[in-house]
């Protein structure tokens, strides 16, 4: 893996923040002008924040959780 554990971490974060900020948008337009484009438009950003939020928890895991093969053995 590329960059460090803060550069992965911050990119995820500032997608998730994009896709939440545009979802949060989207909900406001749609409650105001309710039709079956505005719902699939709120419906697929709901599902990219999701999708998002499931790939900056990964992210964050993956930088954060070390084989254990890198433990010394008197710490396993």
């Amino acid at each position: 893996m590329t960059g460090t554990i803060r550069e992965g971490v911050e990119i995820s974060l500032n997608e998730h923040r994009f896709l939440t900020y545009k979802l949060l948008e989207s909900l406001s337009h749609t409650s105001a002008n309710v039709n079956p484009a505005m719902l699939r438009s709120t419906n697929d950003y709901f599902d990219m924040v999701v999708a998002k939020d499931k790939q900056l928890l990964r992210t964050v895991k993956q930088r954060t959780t070390f084989p254990t093969s890198h433990i010394p053995s008197h710490q396993t």
